[in-house]
């Protein structure tokens, strides 16, 4: 349940960090509305596209499971499965 709801405010949390790191002309008002704006990106993402899907589950304890291959978007031409903790699509 944390994942859940977790995964719908930390890109943009982490989005602000950045960006107060790297610039210094980001005001309060522009990295509330740009969280805003990114946790709205995801809800939508979540609710109305299904079909996008996370390519690794969070087991926690700091351990993954790699679900692209499963999910049948990391194999080459030839067939060989290709992700690691990451993606690789083949046309």
């Amino acid at each position: 349940v944390v994942n859940r709801y977790g995964s719908v405010v930390y890109g943009s949390l982490l989005g602000v960090f950045i960006l107060a790191i790297l610039t210094r002309r980001a005001t309060a008002l522009g990295a509330f509305w740009g969280t805003i704006a990114g946790m709205a990106a995801v809800l939508y993402v979540y609710n109305w596209m299904p079909w996008i899907a996370f390519l690794w589950h969070n087991l926690g304890n700091g351990r993954f499971r790699d679900v692209a291959v499963e999910a049948g978007c990391a194999f080459a031409e030839n067939g060989t499965p290709l992700a690691g903790m990451g993606m690789a699509v083949a046309f």
